[in-house]
């Protein structure tokens, strides 16, 4: 895309004010319109790489581009009218030099004018295509989903159908682990009241243990204190044996000195 005289002598042209003016105010709304066209075409080259194209803001792009064609291009012929008729003007002095550059512009912008029309027109065209093609292509798109739908159904319905089968076998299974789990509570509860019957049994035997251990000791206790007794019993014996000894040689002793006396 080239904006309008850019390559043109008009640049270092100087005109009277009252026609730069104008000049100026051609080549802004050229630039925008040019602007405009290259944003509709990236929009629709990017709906071309879509599978499935926005056929609501395809109809938008083209609205807009023949609403930009009518007013903008009458909105640039307009200006290119009224700066030919104020060249003319005889208030407005002009060389030769700068009237000859003057048409050249002007015949200049007929052409670009001209040329932008038909590249937007083009542009409608390519949009209509678009559509009747995409709309054609979404016909075959959504008979294609619908049997893929219908297949997701169909694989739906014989997954369910699995589901089903084998919820009611896990079922059975459940029924039957609830069966024996109540059979093992009950198996736990008689082992619970065996425990605890075995638990009294072992607590009397323990009990029976702790006084047979304890007689067990008193026992012991009162055989030491015989084995006590009967040890200080010896020493009596054995005391008084030698006491008797003492005594009986105290006996013979007086005896013998009373005999001893008597001659």
């Amino acid at each position: 895309m080239d904006y309008a005289l850019k390559d043109t002598d008009e640049a270092q042209q100087q005109f009277p004010l009252q026609l730069q003016l104008i000049i100026d105010q051609i080549n802004s709304a050229y630039a925008q319109l040019d602007q405009a066209e290259a944003d509709f075409e990236e929009q629709i080259k990017y709906q071309l790489k879509l599978k499935r194209k926005d056929q609501v803001l395809l109809n938008k792009i083209r609205s807009e581009i023949e609403k930009v064609q009518i007013q903008q291009i009458e909105t640039i012929r307009g200006l290119t009218i009224k700066l030919k008729s104020q060249s003319s003007d005889a208030l407005i002095s002009l060389t030769d030099s700068q009237y000859n550059n003057l048409q050249v512009i002007l015949s200049r912008y007929k052409q670009l004018i001209n040329g932008k029309q038909k590249s937007l027109q083009q542009l409608v065209q390519q949009l209509s295509k678009i559509i009747a093609n995409s709309q054609f292509q979404d016909t075959i798109i959504d008979d294609e989903v619908e049997a893929q739908q219908n297949e997701k159904i169909l694989l739906i319905s014989n997954e369910l159908a699995k589901h089903e089968e084998e919820l009611d076998r896990d079922q059975k299974d459940i029924n039957q682990i609830h069966k024996d789990v109540n059979e093992i509570v009950g198996l736990i509860d008689t082992i619970s009241t065996e425990v605890q019957n075995q638990g009294e049994i072992v607590n009397r035997i323990e009990a029976k243990v702790v006084a047979a251990d304890q007689d067990m000791d008193d026992g012991i206790d009162k055989l030491l204190a015989a084995q006590k007794d009967q040890k200080l019993s010896k020493k009596a014996k054995w005391l008084l044996a030698i006491l008797a000894f003492i005594a009986a040689i105290v006996v013979v002793i007086v005896v013998l000195v009373l005999v001893f006396r008597k001659k």
